[in-house]
């Protein structure tokens, strides 16, 4: 679509060169003469406010004609459903912005097939209340092992479902036999076991050379970590810490840890990033309902590094009107 944009405005551009000037006001002219000059011109904002609004310059804001009816690009999609959105833009105006009006709205929406309006007020809800059962399951998020997964979370998960079949398929074979001769009491096998890891260079055998590592008494692990450790990518980067983490207080966990340092920062720097959170702000209400009680509000927010977060608690106080 934006290719489609930018090829009509460069059509635009040329047409002005060669006709504009006997069809369009002066105005238009000259703006289209700064664009063309290289100068930065926002064409939209400075044709509304000269008040110019001929055909050749609404087409120039962004308008197109429809039914003889000249509509904004962003409504053109919609223009069809102009009377619905306008009493969906009057209701939205009206509602309190908070879990129930827009839970309330999104029912509305849905029930006047404004499907992707519907959408945003259940967000909404979600930003407001992270653990809403309803505003989840609208948004297709499916709970499994006691927590909530999105539709793009669930995906993810599958196609590393699949890439991890098809890398143990291509591995267990050998990393099988591998493991079997380097806890034998043949030095000949052993060696050739030994060997046989430092070949291993392939980002697709790391998982399995975790498992195995969790799986062996901790002399025979060491050689695993060393080819996990040979492997300069994120996804060791991040088996050699979940090693350290699960080896602790023996020899396999000081070589994870070794081999965790040996990384280039460019390859854990962004993992860790991701990970780091600002210092939590609480803020606290206290008020009365109609009925006398206290109630006592308590929100804690943070913010990672590319989103935000929000909890409220709401704790309901019964006041002895004789105290």
């Amino acid at each position: 679509m934006r290719a489609l944009w930018l090829g009509l405005c460069l059509a635009s551009l040329d047409l002005a060169n060669e006709t504009v000037p006997r069809h369009t006001p002066e105005s238009l002219q000259s703006l289209l003469q700064s664009e063309a000059d290289g100068l930065a011109v926002d064409r939209r904002a400075s044709l509304s406010n000269s008040g110019d609004l001929s055909d050749a310059a609404r087409w120039q804001v962004g308008q197109f004609k429809q039914a003889e009816q000249w509509l904004a690009y962003e409504l053109l999609e919609d223009s069809r459903d102009i009377p619905r959105l306008r009493l969906y833009r009057e209701r939205r105006a009206s509602i309190q912005k908070d879990v129930e009006g827009h839970r309330s709205l999104a029912h509305w929406c849905k029930t006047h097939q404004l499907e992707t309006q519907a959408l945003a007020h259940w967000y909404a809800v979600l930003n407001l209340s992270p653990n809403d059962s309803e505003a989840r399951l609208q948004l297709n998020h499916r709970w499994i092992g006691g927590q909530w997964f999105t539709p793009e979370e669930r995906q993810r998960a599958s196609e590393t479902s699949r890439r991890l079949q098809t890398d143990w398929a291509k591995w267990i074979p050998q990393l099988r036999r591998v493991a079997n001769e380097l806890t034998s009491s043949s030095p000949e096998r052993t060696k050739r076991a030994l060997e046989t890891l430092k070949l291993v260079d392939d980002p697709s055998a790391i998982s399995l050379l975790e498992i195995i590592c969790h799986q062996l008494p901790d002399n025979h692990a060491i050689p695993f970590i060393q080819a996990i450790g040979r492997i300069q990518s994120q996804e060791a980067y991040l088996a050699c810490c979940r090693i350290a983490l699960a080896r602790s207080d023996q020899p396999s966990d000081e070589l994870a840890i070794k081999q965790i340092k040996s990384y280039q920062r460019e390859v854990y720097i962004p993992e860790l990033l991701s990970y780091l959170r600002e210092p939590a702000r609480t803020e606290v209400e206290y008020q009365f309902n109609p009925k006398g009680e206290l109630l006592i509000q308590r929100a804690v927010f943070g913010e990672s590094m590319d989103e935000k977060h929000a909890l409220r608690l709401q704790r309901l106080v019964h006041v002895n009107s004789a105290v």
